[in-house]
């Protein structure tokens, strides 16, 4: 019994700790189902959200699920109704089905033929006939809203029509029902609708809006120009935020430690956005397109071949820089971090050892293109933190290395006068006027190692070659005319000016006789015997 409390202890304990908490051998769509995660695509796999364990897998085709004890699930062309073991209770056979929505005692589902609602036994408790394509629908508050041709449609509980109305057929997204509002998404626009069908606002976009997510104030949005957060009162922009993305599932929200974050769930990523500052503060990426993801803490994200559950506040972030392309040139990687503390932050390229980046929760690393092969450069980065060191997948982007972008060209200003032993200061950057890091200063036989600007000693007159070197830049020569030290001259003059008195104060055949007593007389010679 002991061991089985220590063995739950260290599992709880690497929960906590994990920036990714378990990975599962199982991919597809996923749906939140309270405790558990339902996960449909090829096979129907339900799995243990605490631990990512399979709790059941049934070799259904499935494109929905909902329930938390037993579990409808949805094929194309049938429902069925399981309990927690996998035990098919009850099927129904229909055609084109679309989508899944589970209320308190009924669920309701949409086909190309209309909307249906069902108790869980089976049995009919309304339908409506329509001939058009539908989206999945969605249930809140008494109400079931979805799409139905160029129409937002939104029926009561019981089944009677509350609107319709006509917003545009280019939809890609599901309705959101919060306070009484609809949310509405299709391409160009988000509405807002009463339940009675009275538009409140309307906000345009000039791409995709997918589906909505609204929270306390604010209504949070994936569209194909980036993320957007909304007030709710009149639709107007509270932040945009800029993402290498342009296709989003339905965003979630996040409340740990007061702080509110939005998760905007995207085909190539997780960004965990803080609400209050509209900053990107992580970006989960797994190696393979997402196909859904849902939830909050642990955020859930799943692909074609595996699904994910990670803590979304602990991590890194990479800012997408102007240009995706490598030269020769030192790019800077810059990026943001969140953890428990101040986190460290680490980078790899090419899964390379790690190095540290400079800074914490705002950070950069200075990528030197040359140690590459051209071709794809991939810069991974990852934290560490009060709680210790991230696990993978890590926060990646790809880069390309290319030979036909221009090597960097050394651009160095320094005095126009410039003296014999003076420490001058060359000002150095690139054609862009960015600092150069690392490069080779050559003057007089000697090299010397420097990063931003050179401070160099001129210790001889006369014209001096200084070179400036560095991989990936063009040479540079610069010829600086160094004039002679003034010491020199002066102690000449000096000299000529103390002669000239000793002359007229002594006489120069004075001079001339001190000068030649103060010689040392030749001993006479000895008579040779």
């Amino acid at each position: 019994m002991m061991m089985k409390r220590i063995l739950l202890f260290f599992i709880l304990l690497s929960f906590f700790y994990a920036a990714t908490y378990w990975t599962a051998n199982a991919g597809g769509r996923p749906f939140d189902l309270g405790a558990r995660v339902g996960i449909a695509g090829e096979k129907t796999v339900i799995l243990d959200k605490s631990s990512g364990g399979v709790l059941l897998e049934k070799n259904i085709k499935s494109i929905a699920i909902a329930g938390a004890q037993n579990f409808v699930v949805l094929s194309k062309d049938r429902i069925y109704y399981m309990d927690a073991a996998g035990n098919v209770k009850w099927e129904k056979n229909m055609t084109n089905l679309t989508g899944l929505a589970a209320a308190g005692n009924r669920f309701f589902v949409t086909s190309d033929t209309g909307v249906y609602a069902f108790d869980y036994d089976g049995r009919s408790v309304w339908n409506v006939s329509e001939n058009s394509t539908k989206s999945p629908p969605v249930y809140g508050e008494g109400m079931v809203a979805y799409y139905s041709d160029d129409e937002l449609v939104v029926y009561g509980e019981a089944g009677n029509l509350k609107f319709r109305e006509r917003v545009g057929r280019e939809w890609n997204s599901l309705p959101e029902i919060k306070g009484g509002v609809i949310y509405a998404g299709i391409f160009g626009s988000l509405y807002a609708f009463t339940g009675d069908g009275r538009m409140v606002w309307k906000r345009e976009f000039n791409s995709w809006v997918y589906s909505p997510k609204a929270y306390g104030n604010v209504v949070c949005v994936g569209t194909g120009e980036g993320g957007y957060i909304l007030n709710m009162a009149d639709g107007k922009v509270i932040w945009k935020i800029q993402m290498d993305e342009s296709y989003f599932y339905k965003p979630d929200v996040l409340v740990e430690e007061n702080r509110v974050y939005v998760l905007f769930y995207g085909r190539d990523a997780v960004h965990v956005v803080d609400a209050q500052t509209g900053k990107v503060l992580v970006e989960y990426t797994p190696k393979e397109k997402i196909i859904g993801g849902v939830g909050g803490n642990p955020a859930i994200v799943a692909t074609e071949s595996k699904t994910y559950a990670s803590n979304p506040v602990r991590g890194c972030s990479i800012k997408t820089p102007e240009n995706m392309i490598l030269g020769y040139k030192d790019v800077k990687i810059e990026g943001n971090a969140h953890g428990k503390g101040e986190p460290a932050v680490y980078v790899r390229v090419n899964s390379l050892s790690w190095e540290s980046a400079e800074g914490g929760e705002e950070w950069g690393f200075w990528l030197d293109p040359n140690r590459f092969n051209f071709g794809e450069v991939v810069v991974e980065c990852k934290i560490s933190d009060n709680l210790g060191e991230e696990n993978a997948p890590f926060t990646y982007k790809k880069f390309i290395r290319s030979p036909d972008m221009p090597k960097g060209a050394f651009v160095v200003s320094y005095p126009e006068k410039i003296k014999e032993g003076q420490r001058v200061t060359f000002v150095v950057s690139d054609e862009e006027g960015n600092p150069v890091r690392d490069y080779i200063v050559e003057m007089d036989g000697a090299e010397y190692r420097k990063s931003g600007n050179a401070v160099l000693t001129m210790r001889k007159a006369g014209r001096v070659e200084i070179t400036f070197k560095k991989d990936g830049f063009e040479e540079k020569k610069v010829y600086v005319d160094v004039e002679g030290s003034p010491l020199l001259p002066i102690f000449l003059v000096a000299l000529i000016l103390i002669a000239a008195i000793a002359i007229r104060v002594f006489g120069l055949e004075k001079i001339r006789k001190a000068i030649f007593s103060s010689r040392p007389q030749p001993e006479p010679e000895k008579p040779q015997e």
